[in-house]
């Protein structure tokens, strides 16, 4: 080959090899805010994950104070009025903690 030709395949090569390196660089950064994004979204998922347990477990409790205090009102409906309109004992026990 003449020398001219060998000058340009070589700056061609070059190039190519400094286009490469940018491309690199460039799917390095994307990784990395890949990763950055990713890491993000599993702090939000167990930040989120931590919050459903305390409210399960609040839920939990407010559930056993309403049914303690249906139970105090049946008790209290029941000695108010411990017949029904026909004559018939609505409540046959004492309410028992």
């Amino acid at each position: 080959m003449n020398p001219l030709m060998d000058a340009f395949l070589q700056d061609m090569i070059g190039l190519e090899r400094q286009r490469n390196a940018l491309q690199d660089d460039r799917i390095d950064a994307l990784e990395h805010r890949f990763d950055l994004t990713v890491q993000w979204f599993q702090n939000q998922i167990q930040g989120f994950q931590e919050r459903l347990e305390q409210l399960e477990t609040e839920n939990t409790y407010l559930m056993m104070i309403h049914h303690h205090q249906e139970n105090t009102i049946f008790e209290l409906q029941c000695r108010a009025d411990p017949y029904s309109s026909d004559g018939n004992a609505i409540c046959n026990s004492v309410y028992e903690e």
